[in-house]
């Protein structure tokens, strides 16, 4: 097993919005062969808590369910935020505002919110394959990116707006 997760160490300042990525590769003991997990992940509102987006890529699959989960800076333990329902999770950001925890799932093409706790799961958007996503607090605005546009709307998912379009595979967002 070889397991890799950036932590920063606890006396030095993390801010919302900062992210760190975890790689995991099993091995099945057939080789050359490894089963890859991503997480891309970001520091939730309290600086407690990094909630991040777990799914598995080719080539195996992940002996863990795609799920939006959280790791405990305090006590170093990750827990499932939430589980049932998660297919395929890109982009998760945080509302300090709101208490929310967003993420996008390309499995069913939509975005969707909770509690920090997992509570409350609503759907906020529908019909998009969102790779990445971006919360602007103070504007009460989401953002995210598509294969080929930056998309925003409330928090809420209401008054969705083309911010840009025919771009060719765009690969980042940030908020400033």
């Amino acid at each position: 097993l070889v397991d890799t997760f950036y932590t920063v160490p606890a006396d030095e300042p993390l801010y919302p919005g900062d992210y760190f990525w975890r790689v995991r590769a099993m091995d099945d003991g057939t080789p050359g062969e490894y089963s890859w997990t991503y997480y891309r992940s970001v520091i939730g509102a309290d600086r407690e808590y990094v909630y991040f987006a777990q799914e598995a890529v080719a080539p195996k699959p992940n002996p863990e369910p795609p799920s939006i989960m959280r790791f405990n800076r305090i006590t170093r333990k990750t827990e499932i935020v939430v589980g049932e329902g998660v297919m395929e999770p890109r982009g998760v950001a945080v509302s300090s505002l709101s208490g929310k925890v967003y993420w996008s799932d390309i499995g069913d093409q939509t975005i969707k919110r909770a509690n920090f706790d997992g509570s409350d799961v609503e759907t906020i958007v529908t019909g998009v394959a969102a790779y990445q996503l971006e919360i602007d607090d103070a504007a009460g605005l989401l953002f995210w990116i598509t294969g080929s546009a930056v998309m925003s709307s409330s928090l809420s998912g209401y008054n969705r707006l083309i911010v840009a379009n025919s771009l060719i595979s765009p690969a980042g967002l940030a908020i400033d």
